[in-house]
């Protein structure tokens, strides 16, 4: 039997609050990005972060109701180690975003002289 999808089992559980709406969601925030100028992925980037810091305070509640509910260390410490992680995610596409937001800010006569590396023109015109 071929593996299935994290969508697919998700899905199966008949939850109406399952995760299969956030991998979906996830998903079509790649597809529009990647179809999107600058400002389109600086919010698909804006957006994530605000999604790894929202798994990460979920992973961090299981940890610590895992934790209190007399599970041994094998069981919550990787959950604490994995909302830690998602923290760091976060973190680091906001140091993204705010790199982007420094890119917008930049005239294009600074964009030309800058040794920063920059978009290509269609990216900076709204993408494809």
């Amino acid at each position: 039997m071929a593996p299935r999808s994290i969508a697919d089992v998700l899905a199966s559980r008949n939850d109406p609050y399952s995760g299969a709406d956030l991998v979906a969601a996830v998903h079509r925030l790649n597809s529009v990005s990647a179809h999107g100028g600058l400002l389109v992925k600086q919010e698909a980037i804006h957006v994530l972060r605000g999604v790894a810091e929202g798994i990460a305070n979920a992973v961090m509640v299981l940890a610590f109701d895992h934790r209190h509910a007399g599970y041994g260390p094998e069981i919550w410490e990787p959950l604490y180690q994995a909302g830690h992680s998602f923290h760091a995610a976060a973190e680091l596409c906001e140091q993204a975003h705010s790199s982007i937001a420094s890119l917008v800010s930049m005239s294009v006569s600074d964009l030309a002289t800058s040794q920063r590396q920059t978009p290509h023109n269609t990216e900076l015109n709204g993408g494809s």
